[in-house]
């Protein structure tokens, strides 16, 4: 009796085609660890004139020594770390600045036309304001009208009770400050303009 021949081996276009035959799809990809549900990223160089800062952004000052420090270096390595950017609403090509406006203001001073950004779709909400100031705190800390207005939108915006103020800041590592010190620097956003600028604008560190 004559033995039956063994079965060819599929090729891999035929084992393609039975797959898409069979309506196989592909496995998707897993999200990344740490970012928010459909939070989108991307790096691209865009134009320093397309950016904007974000109005809401706590520090509101940038001592020019520093900002001219920086810009000499970015002339000399470039821009080490992208700036975190989101598009403007209902604006095409144009982004609002979450992280790293002393950057994009360095760039501009060293006269360059592209900086490197991530495009993020996360840009709103109280994680946002904090890391904000997070950032600028650990690279040079807020001044103290910069520092009571950020306190001010904690109080105002974000409805975060004043007593309950210092720890909240404590538990984001944001410094630890007495009741009384935030009611304080709260009440330095109602002096006039002119009281400020004779002794409010130096840097503050936690008391």
């Amino acid at each position: 009796m004559r033995k039956k021949a063994a079965p060819k081996k599929k090729t891999t276009s035929q084992k393609a085609a039975a797959r898409k035959k069979a309506g196989a799809k592909k496995t998707p990809a897993k999200k990344p660890a740490g970012r928010g549900a459909g939070e989108y990223r991307e790096l691209r160089l865009i134009a320093v004139g397309s950016i904007e800062r974000d109005a809401v952004q706590p520090r509101r000052t940038f001592p020019p020594g520093p900002l001219h420090e920086l810009a000499d270096d970015i002339r000399a390595r470039g821009i080490q770390q992208p700036l975190t950017v989101r598009a403007k609403d209902g604006t095409a090509g144009r982004f609002i600045i979450i992280h790293g406006e002393r950057r994009w203001l360095a760039a501009k001073i060293a006269g360059l036309k592209q900086i490197p950004c991530i495009i993020t779709t996360a840009g709103d909400g109280i994680e946002l304001f904090l890391s904000q100031i997070a950032e600028n705190v650990q690279r040079e800390d807020l001044n103290p009208m910069d520092r009571a207005e950020a306190l001010r939108r904690l109080r105002d915006d974000f409805g975060v009770n004043t007593n309950k103020i210092p720890e909240f800041l404590e538990r984001h590592g944001l410094g630890s400050f007495a009741r009384s010190t935030i009611s304080n620097m709260i009440r330095l956003t109602e002096l006039p303009e002119w009281a400020c600028d004779l002794g409010c604008r130096r840097p503050m560190t936690a008391a």
